[in-house]
């Protein structure tokens, strides 16, 4: 590998060579999506993390981990913020 190769063009090539790599990055990048929406819907509401943990039932850490995307959170967890913020998404 040459030192002008871009990391973004190893990882397409890698997902083009493995169907399982493929999948992870699209469910990743759904994941960053739902989250950018879910930190964007806090901010226009005027919700610190704070006061989302309070009505979450979740502690502020574990909302700014998720936030910062260094933990993926659970379906269930997703679930109870989305609700809390009233999110809608449209499923395609």
């Amino acid at each position: 590998m040459s030192k002008s190769t871009n990391i973004n063009d190893v990882i397409a090539k890698l997902e083009q060579e493995n169907e399982t790599l493929a999948k992870w990055s699209k469910h990743y990048e759904i994941e960053k999506e739902i989250i950018q929406k879910i930190v964007n819907k806090r901010k226009k509401l005027n919700i610190t993390q704070q006061e989302l943990a309070k009505l979450t039932g979740l502690k502020q850490p574990a909302i700014a981990r998720i936030e910062k995307q260094v933990n993926s959170p659970t379906l269930s967890t997703l679930i109870t913020i989305i609700d809390e913020l009233n999110l809608r998404f449209d499923l395609v």
